[in-house]
């Protein structure tokens, strides 16, 4: 194990930074209160970036994920959480032929624990523990090809490893907005690179019954592997990097109820995945 492998393992685990999300929170629901949430996101793949910072033309690709995200408190200062895909599709493009394939599969379950280590007037600060099971199909599913004919790699919906992790998180509350970030390890097996996440963000109250927030994220693995890189355009798999952000609006439809949007990208550091916008819709409960 690599000198800068074992500092970060020693760092993380003593601060129990290794997030669940890259968006760990810092505040924990009061005992029989939580957020559910349910959303549909659309990818529209172009331009693979691979492991050596190239951007390389393919055919063409997409995502369609339908996903879940909750949390419940259970004690004080204690809350569960969950997150699953329940359906990833994909759609990708031989440009040997143009003809194009379909893939489905069910997402990875997460399942996790928050706990508040402190509250103190605006200021919180949670951390979190988490376990992630490979039950998604990690089969090679389709050959990858760039667009003059040469074979990359190939589509895979699952990776098909363990992931165990805890994050932190620490935000300030305001009157109508918040700020936040989180910072975090994940300890992947099977000799996959772990992987370094990081988070900012921050958002609060348009006008009444209208939210948005912004929110940046880091995706950093450490290259101590044992494992393989495959190009894969899903940018599920080892050795994947990327620096991206998301920007969301919803707006209240009833007393916690909310419908939203969600808009995301990269801003850099991209290995090992496609380019293109992610479109996601949403419904949430707050209760």
């Amino acid at each position: 194990m690599s000198i800068l492998r074992t500092t970060a393992l020693l760092l993380f685990a003593l601060f129990l930074l290794a997030p669940a999300r890259a968006h760990a929170g810092a505040w924990v629901p009061e005992p029989g209160s939580g957020y559910v949430k349910l959303w549909s996101k659309w990818l529209y793949g172009f331009g693979y970036h691979d492991g050596d910072d190239n951007t390389i033309d393919y055919g063409a690709y997409h995502e369609l994920f339908l996903a879940t995200y909750g949390e419940y408190g259970v004690l004080p200062g204690l809350a569960l959480t969950w997150q699953l895909d329940l359906a990833r599709a994909a759609w990708l493009e031989d440009p040997r032929d143009s003809e194009s394939e379909s893939h489905v599969t069910v997402g990875d379950p997460r399942l996790g624990a928050r706990v508040q280590l402190l509250s103190e007037g605006r200021f919180a600060l949670a951390g979190e523990l988490s376990a992630l099971a490979p039950l998604a199909n990690d089969d090679p599913l389709q050959e990858f090809v760039y667009a003059d004919g040469t074979v990359a790699g190939q589509l895979r919906l699952g990776a098909g490893v363990w992931e165990l992790g805890a994050g932190l998180g620490a935000g300030l509350g305001f009157d109508g907005w918040y700020t936040q970030a989180g910072a975090g390890y994940l300890l992947r097996t099977d000799g996959f690179d772990d992987v370094v996440q990081l988070s900012v963000e921050g958002g609060g109250d348009i006008v009444t019954d209208v939210g948005a927030r912004l929110r940046v994220v880091g995706h950093l693995p450490i290259e101590a592997s044992d494992a393989p890189y495959v190009d894969n355009p899903a940018g599920i798999g080892n050795g994947v990097s990327y620096l991206g952000f998301a920007l969301e609006a919803d707006y209240q439809l009833v007393d916690g109820f909310y419908l939203g949007l969600t808009l995301e990208g990269g801003l850099g550091l991209i290995r090992r995945q496609t380019g293109g916008p992610v479109f996601a819709l949403y419904g949430a409960h707050a209760f």
